[in-house]
Protein backbone atom coordinates (compact mmCIF):
# COMPACT_ATOMS: atom_id res chain seq x y z
CA UNK A 1 0.00 0.00 0.00
CA UNK A 2 1.36 3.33 -0.73
CA UNK A 3 -0.60 6.65 0.17
CA UNK A 4 -0.51 9.33 -2.47
CA UNK A 5 -0.74 12.93 -2.34
CA UNK A 6 -4.38 13.32 -3.90
CA UNK A 7 -6.29 11.00 -1.10
CA UNK A 8 -5.83 7.86 -2.99
CA UNK A 9 -4.05 4.81 -1.77
CA UNK A 10 -2.64 2.58 -4.29
CA UNK A 11 -2.66 -0.96 -3.13
CA UNK A 12 -1.54 -4.13 -4.87
CA UNK A 13 -3.48 -7.09 -5.25
CA UNK A 14 -2.46 -10.48 -7.04
CA UNK A 15 0.50 -8.67 -8.64
CA UNK A 16 -1.35 -5.70 -10.02
CA UNK A 17 -2.02 -1.97 -9.33
CA UNK A 18 -5.02 -0.23 -8.63
CA UNK A 19 -5.97 2.62 -6.85
CA UNK A 20 -8.80 3.15 -3.68
CA UNK A 21 -9.85 5.78 -2.06
CA UNK A 22 -10.27 6.67 1.89
CA UNK A 23 -13.81 5.73 2.00
CA UNK A 24 -12.45 2.19 0.96
CA UNK A 25 -13.97 2.72 -2.71
CA UNK A 26 -12.64 1.23 -5.56
CA UNK A 27 -11.57 4.27 -8.02
CA UNK A 28 -9.64 2.37 -10.09
CA UNK A 29 -9.30 -1.42 -10.74
CA UNK A 30 -6.46 -3.76 -10.41
CA UNK A 31 -5.26 -4.43 -13.77
CA UNK A 32 -1.66 -2.44 -13.78
CA UNK A 33 1.71 -3.93 -13.56
CA UNK A 34 3.40 -0.64 -12.52
CA UNK A 35 2.60 2.50 -11.88
CA UNK A 36 4.30 5.90 -11.23
CA UNK A 37 2.67 8.81 -9.44
CA UNK A 38 3.61 11.73 -11.42
CA UNK A 39 1.60 14.36 -9.65
CA UNK A 40 -1.54 14.81 -7.70
CA UNK A 41 -3.80 14.73 -11.04
CA UNK A 42 -1.80 11.76 -13.29
CA UNK A 43 0.46 8.80 -13.58
CA UNK A 44 2.47 6.59 -15.82
CA UNK A 45 0.60 3.10 -15.75
CA UNK A 46 1.95 -0.09 -17.61
CA UNK A 47 0.21 -3.29 -18.80
CA UNK A 48 1.95 -5.89 -20.81
CA UNK A 49 4.76 -3.77 -21.05
CA UNK A 50 3.11 -0.62 -22.64
CA UNK A 51 2.80 2.62 -20.90
CA UNK A 52 0.40 5.52 -21.15
CA UNK A 53 -0.40 8.56 -18.62
CA UNK A 54 -3.49 8.19 -16.93
CA UNK A 55 -5.68 10.40 -14.83
CA UNK A 56 -7.08 9.22 -11.39
CA UNK A 57 -10.82 8.87 -12.74
CA UNK A 58 -8.29 6.39 -15.20
CA UNK A 59 -8.73 8.00 -18.51
CA UNK A 60 -6.15 7.80 -21.29
CA UNK A 61 -4.47 11.30 -21.51
CA UNK A 62 -1.48 9.45 -23.77
CA UNK A 63 -2.46 5.94 -24.67
CA UNK A 64 -1.35 2.54 -23.48
CA UNK A 65 1.18 2.16 -26.51
CA UNK A 66 4.51 3.12 -25.72
CA UNK A 67 7.53 1.47 -24.29
CA UNK A 68 8.53 3.96 -21.70
CA UNK A 69 7.53 7.19 -20.45
CA UNK A 70 9.74 9.93 -19.41
CA UNK A 71 7.96 12.66 -17.57
CA UNK A 72 10.02 15.76 -17.34
CA UNK A 73 13.64 13.83 -16.52
CA UNK A 74 15.12 17.61 -15.98
CA UNK A 75 14.73 20.31 -12.97
CA UNK A 76 12.54 22.90 -14.34
CA UNK A 77 11.57 20.94 -17.64
CA UNK A 78 8.46 21.58 -19.68
CA UNK A 79 8.86 18.14 -21.84
CA UNK A 80 8.35 14.45 -21.45
CA UNK A 81 9.42 11.86 -23.44
CA UNK A 82 7.06 8.45 -25.07
CA UNK A 83 9.63 5.82 -26.52
CA UNK A 84 8.97 3.02 -29.03
CA UNK A 85 11.93 1.21 -29.66
CA UNK A 86 15.00 3.50 -29.95
CA UNK A 87 12.82 6.79 -30.90
CA UNK A 88 11.08 9.01 -28.72
CA UNK A 89 8.03 11.98 -29.39
CA UNK A 90 7.96 14.84 -27.58
CA UNK A 91 4.90 15.31 -24.59
CA UNK A 92 4.44 19.09 -24.06
CA UNK A 93 3.64 20.72 -20.77
CA UNK A 94 0.08 20.12 -21.31
CA UNK A 95 0.55 16.14 -21.59
CA UNK A 96 0.14 16.43 -25.16
CA UNK A 97 2.22 14.33 -27.61
CA UNK A 98 3.28 16.99 -30.45
CA UNK A 99 5.70 14.90 -32.34
CA UNK A 100 5.73 11.12 -33.89
CA UNK A 101 8.02 8.54 -32.27
CA UNK A 102 11.15 9.81 -34.69
CA UNK A 103 13.69 11.28 -32.61
CA UNK A 104 16.71 10.16 -30.74
CA UNK A 105 16.52 11.04 -26.99
CA UNK A 106 18.10 14.54 -25.90
CA UNK A 107 16.74 15.85 -29.42
CA UNK A 108 16.78 20.01 -28.89
CA UNK A 109 13.45 21.76 -27.76
CA UNK A 110 11.28 23.98 -29.87
CA UNK A 111 8.35 25.93 -29.78
CA UNK A 112 6.46 22.36 -29.11
CA UNK A 113 7.40 22.96 -25.52
CA UNK A 114 4.35 25.54 -24.39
Amino acid sequence: MQYLDNGLFAFCSNGKWGFVSDKDEIKIQFKYDKFQQITDSVFVGEINGKMGLFDYENNAIIDLEYDKIIYKPYPHSKVSYAQKGDRYAIINSKNEIVTECEYPYNMPYGDYIT
